[in-house]
């Protein structure tokens, strides 16, 4: 039983030395990963956030355009120079926030292309990490979600 238990020590000892090159190897990608699954987490929040602005700000856009219609029918009905100039201020304040609309769309069309960046990179460290872990014989190693790694940093609990 001694035998058995040196020759497990030695092989362990052995395999130490052999896969160093690849353990420092998950070390620095886990350090990536780590990074990129943050990227992750922070700009998915972040689209989030301006998706919901967006809606919301949708939601209102819809129903000044219905007042605004009725306005228009209202001040081309009574043709005066007075509800045609109103007419005119309040449209062109809708046009504005259209316009700060379209702003924020192009805000959260940047924060999803920043996002797939960090999906990518974190693909690729997982990937070179399982590589590694293959080539110790470690096929089942374990690598952490963006949200676990979040969570392990603190960024807060995931909803249950």
């Amino acid at each position: 039983l001694a035998l058995l238990g040196l020759a497990k020590i030695g092989q362990q000892t052995y395999r130490w030395w052999v896969f160093a090159p690849e353990r420092e190897g998950i070390v620095r990608l886990e350090g990536e990963l780590e990074a990129a699954a943050l990227g992750v987490v922070r700009t998915q929040v972040a689209s989030d956030s301006v998706r919901r602005a967006i809606e919301a700000l949708d939601a209102e856009l819809r129903d000044e355009r219905t007042r605004l219609d009725l306005r228009e029918r209202s001040a081309l009905n009574l043709e005066s120079r007075g509800s045609l100039s109103g007419y005119y201020r309040v449209l062109e304040a809708y046009n504005q926030r259209v316009r700060h609309r379209n702003q924020m769309f192009g805000l959260w069309r940047e924060s999803l292309e920043e996002n797939r960046d960090f999906v990518d990179r974190y693909n690729a460290a997982g990937d070179s990490i399982r590589i590694l872990a293959d080539r110790m014989g470690e096929l089942y190693y374990p690598i952490r979600t963006p949200a676990e790694i979040a969570v392990s940093r603190g960024w807060g609990a995931p909803d249950g």
